[in-house]
């Protein structure tokens, strides 16, 4: 009788619980505010229902559970689940949860529960609502939009009434950088080489380059007067002064600190609009000393300006400049890296200073009679003597104006918009008198002004009773550049200027483009669910040769929401899509990539390595044409849940890269390429518990980027690198394929050993490499627990493969730890066939003190060795972030200071990869076609910030 009285009770709550219902209630408006009468408002599944008054208002009895479908003619049925929690006070949305930049286009769809709050809610139905979710229950006096965090729509938060109507945000960071990583140098074998049958120790006077020189521990100072050391020659141990060869430490890399400010503030303007203003200043040093950049960013702009029913004007007005010192570009600071890496362990780069007095001392890295100080004087430089003297400097200025004009269809609407861009670069670079890479020294001063018009209307139709839209466009598009370029050498000593150059040229190029765009667009949607998309596009330019493509570029997508039509239980969203179109893309009036230019240069001339040519647009050349297909699908589950997978293939014809043609490089169709890839995005996000949230996102893809063919009679053609070693287009290969040399091998790919018992070297260029990777992974998960945020960013990348340049010069100059490790190493077998093909036995030392130098395992094959040996694999992973922040709660709105928020920022924190190198993911003298390619390329660094937030 107990456990049936029990049961009942049982059962009673339970029927209790799934039958409690709430008063639903609200008015619904147009996206101009408009009440909309005659709105359907139906439980899911049954029959119960109701219609909204002449103004927009409706009230229905709802069990908790249960599905509200609002529907009206022409517009998008929209569903929303009535849930038991009352709209109280909101928490504070997370971080993760608001965006920057706002999406105008995107309404709220929202109602109030009468049971909780005595005014009537207000919901805004259109055909733009997205699906979004409200996990932490904004009331909706608080929507301030709808917009899309990662794959997700959310509401976000309003502050109403600002005081003074006035709002702001000022924000101050400090971070501080450090070395990620640094190659592996020996210090324990000094600056010489093997003479007269023993590793003899040769000074810098000699102009020694190697480090295959005696143990330091066997030498010691004799105490003589030396101009490259202050306490003598070294000699052996025993005959000198008795104080011990000391290994220095040659590094020059330091902690850097960089600092931010900026301040945005907002106010009413005229006709319910809103003026803005940002100001931003930033200052970042480098890694390496005098190394500096600097931005200020100025910016004005108006938004949301009604000038009549329907009718926005918006604009903007900004400025900026910046300028730096050493910046990471061209080969300039791969001199200044490989001069530290270069040094042997007896030399002192700073001469007994320290390193602050070094960079402002000649008397590190010149001596008494004002000739080079450095470890091999006239081939390597010291890198105090770089860094003080190099004339490297860059400043940018740029002015951007843009005004447009939006009325909302109804049923016709329009957009025009015009603006105009202006930019100046001016760049010195060069190397000064008397310097390993240019005794004559160098010098260029390159300023490049860059004018861009645009103005575009579009015209809309929307039809009143049918889901159709069209839209048509018209674009014209000015650029106008002017190039000043002087270059100078042959200098006099001591007066290092362009007007003391002895061969001094010019260049004035003023190149120029208008292009016309015409394009129409069809957006039709079908029962709701199924949605066509028609566009095409019709480009002409007075630098595109009519007759060298066809001027179709059409778009056709197709998407079909299954679950807005099937109603699939628990899924928010079911929607498979295609695209298929055509694009066009022009190459640049002035080419700005000038990697291609070592690609004729030998490894051991890299310090030479200078932009010393420009490519203009040369008449004839054809644009680049695609052809792209796109199709996937994206599902939305569960309310916080979400999946996407997404395939692309696209055909590239027209290539555009330099060619070496005749003795020079000109810009140049070179190739076909086709790439296909897919990608699969997963995400989760938590609902508030207690003021607590969490989330995932995870990301894997893949792509196979192939040069079909070739427009060229070459095996391939080079983009960046040297003449031993570079990033090609070849026919079949993956695009950035790396060629280089390889050992000799048989039919069966035994190596081939020599009868000295070294390998034999193919110095054919071949395929050695690939830098793409097999696929990568991207990882970021937050936590927000009340006003504290922790959220983290990891990535993986497998397969890929980098040449390590830096390994190889350090390997043939002794200054690597594996030469350091491996040297003594004897009776050493390759394994491999002699040249009549028999097993190898014939034993070897790889250095060998009784032989030449040029005999040692690593110096035998020249500067550039042998190209496959020096191919690693480049998987990585990585933190790429971690934050973790705290924001105090929002307070009255009387109060100036609304909210703060404090972060603690790590970037790049480590790095777990095979690679040798430094990082991976470095380029040759930071030009992206250089992706795979390491010769003194500068270290990564992780960083530290601490950002200040203050929201008023």
């Amino acid at each position: 009788m107990l456990r049936t009285f029990t049961l009942l009770l049982f059962l009673l709550a339970s029927w209790q619980a799934h039958s409690q219902t709430r008063t639903i209630s609200g008015t619904l408006h147009d996206t101009d505010g408009s009440p909309l009468p005659g709105v359907n408002v139906i439980i899911k599944g049954t029959q119960t229902g109701t219609v909204t008054n002449a103004d927009g208002y409706y009230s229905i009895q709802a069990p908790v559970g249960s599905t509200l479908v609002f529907a009206f003619i022409g517009m998008q049925t929209r569903e929303v689940v009535v849930s038991p929690e009352n709209f109280k006070t909101p928490p504070r949305i997370p971080a993760q949860k608001r965006i920057e930049k706002p999406q105008p286009s995107l309404y709220a769809m929202l109602f109030k529960d009468s049971t909780t709050l005595n005014t009537p809610g207000v919901t805004v139905l259109s055909d733009k609502t997205p699906s979004y979710t409200n996990r932490a229950n904004v009331a909706p006096e608080r929507i301030k939009a709808i917009r899309r965090v990662g794959q997700h729509y959310t509401v976000v938060a309003n502050d109403p009434n600002p005081v003074g109507g006035i709002s702001g945000q000022f924000t101050n960071t400090v971070s501080f950088e450090t070395i990620n990583k640094l190659p592996s140098l020996q210090n324990v074998y000094a600056q010489g080489r093997p003479q007269g049958g023993s590793a003899q120790w040769q000074g810098p006077d000699n102009n020694e380059i190697f480090s295959w020189g005696p143990l330091l521990r066997t030498l010691e100072y004799d105490g003589s007067v030396y101009p490259y050391d202050r306490q003598g020659r070294l000699v052996t141990a025993g005959t000198g002064s008795g104080a011990s060869a000391a290994a220095y430490d040659a590094s020059v890399f330091r902690t850097a600190i960089s600092t931010s400010t900026e301040l945005q503030l907002t106010v009413p303007s005229f006709k319910k609009g809103n003026i803005s203003v940002s100001l931003e200043n930033r200052n970042r040093q480098g890694i390496l000393p005098n190394a500096h950049y600097t931005r200020q960013n100025a910016s004005l702009s108006l938004r949301n300006v009604q000038l009549c029913d329907r009718t926005k004007l918006q604009g903007l007005f900004s400025y900026n400049h910046s300028s730096g010192r050493l910046m990471n570009r061209g080969a300039n600071l791969a001199t200044i890296v490989g001069s530290i890496y270069r040094t042997p362990p007896t030399f002192d780069n700073a001469n007994g200073l320290q390193r602050n007095a070094a960079l402002h001392s000649t008397e590190a890295y010149r001596l008494a009679d004002g000739s080079v100080r450095s470890h091999a004087p006239e081939l390597v430089d010291n890198p105090y003597d770089l860094l003080s003297n190099f004339p490297d400097r860059e400043k940018q200025n740029r002015l951007l104006a843009n005004l447009n004009l939006q009325r909302t269809e109804k049923p016709f609407g329009y957009l025009a918009s015009a603006s105009i861009e202006k930019q100046q670069n001016d760049i010195v670079h060069g190397f000064p008198i008397g310097y390993a890479g240019f005794a004559d020294g160098r010098i260029t001063h390159r300023v490049d002004d860059q004018t861009l018009l645009s103005a575009m209307v579009s015209p809309t139709y929307k039809h009143p009773s049918h889901d159709l839209k069209v839209n048509a466009s018209y674009v014209v598009n000015a650029e106008f550049r002017k190039l000043n370029r002087t270059d100078g050498t042959r200098f006099r000593e001591g007066d290092y200027s362009l007007e003391a150059a002895g061969m001094r040229t010019q260049m004035q190029q003023t190149p120029s483009r208008t292009s016309h765009e015409l394009s129409v667009n069809l957006q039709e949607r079908y029962e709701d669910f199924i949605l066509l998309k028609l566009a095409n596009r019709s480009y002409f330019s007075n630098t595109a040769p009519a007759d060298s493509y066809t001027n179709f570029f059409p778009t056709a997508s197709l998407s079909v929401d299954l679950a807005n039509k099937l109603y699939i239980d628990q899924v928010d969203l079911l929607r498979p899509y295609v695209s298929l179109s055509r694009t066009l893309h022009e190459a640049p009036l002035i080419y700005n990539n000038w990697s291609y230019l070592s690609t004729r240069q030998t490894l051991q001339a890299y310090n030479t390595f200078n932009e010393s040519t420009e490519l203009f647009f040369p008449s004839g050349l054809a644009p680049e044409t695609t052809r792209k297909l796109e199709t996937g699908v994206r599902l939305d589950a569960f309310r916080y849940f979400s999946f996407e997978f997404s395939y692309f293939n696209f055909q590239t014809d027209n290539f555009v890269s330099p060619i070496y043609r005749n003795g020079h490089f000109a810009l140049g169709n070179a190739a076909s390429i086709s790439n296909t890839g897919a990608s699969v995005a997963l995400a989760f996000n938590s609902s508030n518990w207690n003021q607590t949230y969490w989330g995932v996102d995870l990301k894997w893809s893949t792509y196979n980027n192939v040069v079909d063919a070739l427009a060229t009679t070459d095996p391939f053609i080079a983009l960046a690198g040297f003449e031993s070693v570079a990033s090609v287009l070849a026919p079949g290969k993956p695009v950035g394929a790396l060629y280089g040399t390889t050992f000799q091998r048989n039919e069966n790919g035994d190596m081939i050993i020599g009868a000295d018992g070294f390998p034999l070297v193919d110095n054919t260029l071949k395929m050695i490499g690939n830098p793409q990777p097999d696929w990568v992974l991207g990882f970021t998960s937050f936590l927000n627990i009340h006003q504290f945020k922790i959220s983290t960013t990891l990535d993986f990348k497998h397969g890929g493969q980098a040449w390590n340049g830096t390994a190889r010069m350090l390997d043939y100059l002794g200054k690597s730890a594996t030469t350091a490790e491996l040297r003594n190493t004897s009776a050493y077998v390759f394994e491999g066939v002699n040249e009549q093909g028999q097993v190898n036995t014939q034993s070897v030392n790889f250095a060998d003190p009784s032989q030449p130098v040029a005999s040692n395992r690593w110096v035998r094959y020249g500067w550039a060795g042998v190209g496959e040996e020096y191919i690693q694999n480049a998987s990585w992973f990585r933190m790429s972030e971690l934050s973790l922040s705290y924001a105090t709660p929002r307070v009255n709105q009387r109060q100036f200071i609304k909210e703060a928020r404090f972060s603690l920022v790590g970037r790049n924190l480590f790095l777990v990869t095979p690679y040798e190198g430094v990082d991976p993911s470095s380029t040759l003298f930071g030009y992206a076609t250089g992706s795979g390619l390491d010769l003194f390329n500068t270290p990564s660094t992780r960083s530290f910030s601490a950002i200040v937030t203050l929201l008023f």
